[in-house]
């Protein structure tokens, strides 16, 4: 018995006037087709419908094949993709795949977003389109074999956290991103896709070359002013000095090492003991000295 309505919604009996009429003017009909048994269970059957003359009459005979457990099974892989998109586009990472030829076959919304591409733009692209404008990070352009993908290519194994800048299409303004790659197999071995994944780094960026300008006018300042600065780091021993120490006292820092007791040595023996004495006041009890 059919289900009294069809997968579209249409009611079963104005349906099957329509696969009954295509049969009898093309011969013949395919179709799925949803039944009911008497305790209301629904079930799926693909029919094959077959119009046939014999003698004087018009005939129609109809084979089916009960495919329920497929469906099924479709229907579950179309929920499963469907959870995966809605995971993809969820990420706070951006995630690109690639085929075995590079071509991009998916592109989530946050990696549009930072490659400044929609996604169907991105679509179809490779590794290697010329639209790409990848950076190293000192801001000069990355050749095309140390983009992401040729890279997982040449390796045939992953990489990780590689840095680079992308200088998006349209705005010319530059993203920093943190990349990750891997190549995905088949149970033969066989390349299938290469999937990269990568997350904005740009406020990163953007603080360390603040912190590296800061520094320099730090260094540039001292050497005006002739007056260095050193850290002591009271857990591990670590002295650390300025440039501008090292050219006071005249010390070429290759090979040098500098130590708490390398710096008294350089202190006037007279002002030894006094110094030392302020040190130690200033390490255990945070007193400061000059």
């Amino acid at each position: 018995v059919s289900a009294p309505l069809q997968y579209d919604g249409t009611a079963s009996a104005d349906r099957a006037s329509t696969y009954i009429d295509k049969a009898l003017k093309d011969g013949s009909a395919q179709f799925e087709w949803r039944h009911q048994r008497p305790d209301g269970e629904l079930w799926d059957a693909e029919v094959h419908l077959m119009s046939f003359e014999s003698g004087q009459r018009r005939l129609l005979q109809f084979t089916l094949q009960d495919i329920t457990e497929r469906k099924k099974g479709e229907e579950a892989l179309r929920a499963s993709e469907m959870k995966y998109r809605d995971l993809v586009e969820h990420l706070h990472a951006g995630l690109v795949v690639h085929a075995a030829d590079t071509r991009i076959l998916l592109a989530n919304s946050t990696a549009s977003a930072l490659l400044g591409l929609t996604p169907d733009q991105m679509l179809g692209m490779t590794a290697i389109d010329p639209d790409w404008c990848f950076l190293h990070e000192d801001g000069t352009p990355l050749e095309p074999a140390d983009y992401p993908v040729q890279q997982v290519l040449a390796r045939g194994a992953e990489i990780e956290n590689q840095v680079i800048g992308v200088r998006r299409a349209g705005s010319g303004d530059i993203k920093w991103l943190l990349v990750s790659g891997y190549p995905e197999r088949d149970g033969l071995g066989r390349l299938q896709q290469v999937v990269v994944t990568f997350i904005d780094i740009s406020e990163r960026k953007h603080a360390e070359q603040k912190l590296r300008a800061s520094e320099a006018s730090l260094r540039e300042a001292q050497r005006i002013a002739r007056m260095g600065s050193w850290e002591f780091d009271i857990e591990t021993g670590a002295v650390t000095w300025s440039e501008e120490v090292y050219r006071i006292h005249e010390i070429d820092p290759a090979g040098f090492t500098p130590s708490y007791e390398t710096f008294l040595g350089l202190i006037h023996p007279e002002d030894r003991e006094r110094v030392n004495a302020a040190y130690g006041a200033s390490v255990d009890h945070g007193t400061p000295y000059e």
